[in-house]
């Protein structure tokens, strides 16, 4: 039998269920009000003074970044929170506002513990104050959604908010946001969530995501 043929019939005889792979569409259609990422990050603006007046200028000075780096064209949004970074820590600097005074107090203490960017901190924030839409229409998408936890083996998800795992399997899967987690854990490859971009509940893992890789330029 021709090799190619071979491996046909095997992928469609595995007989092991297939992981479930969940990107930003599970947000938008099931999250009350959803926040885009151009939402997103002006909120986290409006916390340090960033008008829309201001917010347009830094918009513009990200265009004109990705505009003079095609291989980046993709990048605006990332670009733009690196802009916002830099923002923060001039104001910072000039003594504009305290950290302290722009943050909560459990982000100050994340921040302390850390010293990552507070934009980072604040906009992990953001995304922890999602929730469910009570649509009830969806309500029989989202019982179904959940019965799937007992039938695949492991979730892949590139989302950062813990809608997941919180909302709709309620807190009833193991979560990993690093390989070195799912690595030492004693993971047993099943009823388990693996966040390959981070999650919002531990700000640094958002780092090297590709929707939030802040640029090294604005520091740390």
């Amino acid at each position: 039998m021709d090799s190619n043929n071979d491996n046909g019939e095997r992928i469609f005889k595995f007989t092991k269920p297939p992981a479930l792979i969940l990107g930003s569409g599970i947000t938008t259609r099931y999250v009350k009000n959803a926040p885009g990422w151009e939402e997103l990050l002006s909120r986290v603006g409006k916390r340090f003074g960033i008008d829309e007046s201001m917010m347009i200028i830094l918009e513009s000075s990200a265009k004109n970044y990705v505009k003079e780096h095609p291989n980046e064209i993709e990048n605006f949004m990332p670009r733009l929170a690196t802009e916002m970074e830099k923002e923060f820590n001039e104001r910072a600097r000039k003594g504009y506002f305290r950290v302290e005074d722009i943050l909560t107090k459990e982000e100050h203490s994340y921040f302390l513990e850390t010293h990552l960017n507070p934009v980072r901190i604040m906009v992990a924030s953001e995304l922890k104050n999602i929730e469910l839409d009570n649509d009830s229409s969806k309500t029989k998408e989202l019982s179904y959604l959940r019965s799937l936890r007992d039938n695949v083996p492991c979730i892949i998800t590139t989302n950062y908010d813990t809608v997941l795992e919180d909302q709709i399997f309620e807190n009833k899967l193991s979560v990993y946001q690093r390989i070195s987690d799912y690595y030492l854990s004693g993971s047993q490859g099943i009823g388990e969530i693996y966040k390959i971009h981070g999650s919002c509940t531990d700000p640094k893992s958002l780092v090297s995501s590709p929707m939030l890789s802040f640029d090294n330029e604005a520091g740390s």
